[in-house]
């Protein structure tokens, strides 16, 4: 038989499961990607091709401005970022663990 693990809405469920961020970002320039993931805060780094990555960071604290900053201390422009949120289905995945 199976049991309810959760009864929100699906916002609230997707925050309350959370303890990272997916951050996608877009510079215009080459990043080394020693430099990028030795951030604080930075889990992992993943180049989604071209000039775009993916960061994953700890917790729920808002890395973006340390983004920004990052891209203009090394002459860079930031062309795109936002946060991406989980899917319902890592939702679930992390609900029925």
């Amino acid at each position: 038989q199976g049991k309810i693990v959760a009864d929100q809405d699906t916002q609230l469920l997707r925050r309350s499961t959370s303890q990272e961020q997916l951050i996608l970002i877009e510079f215009d320039k080459v990043v080394d990607k020693n430099l990028l993931a030795g951030l604080p805060g930075v889990l992992d780094v993943q180049l989604d091709g071209g000039h775009r990555w993916k960061v994953r960071t700890a917790g729920k604290t808002d890395l973006r401005p340390v983004l920004f900053h990052f891209a203009v201390e090394h002459g860079m422009a930031v062309l795109s970022m936002q946060v991406s949120e989980q899917n319902l289905e890592e939702v679930f995945r992390k609900l029925t663990r």
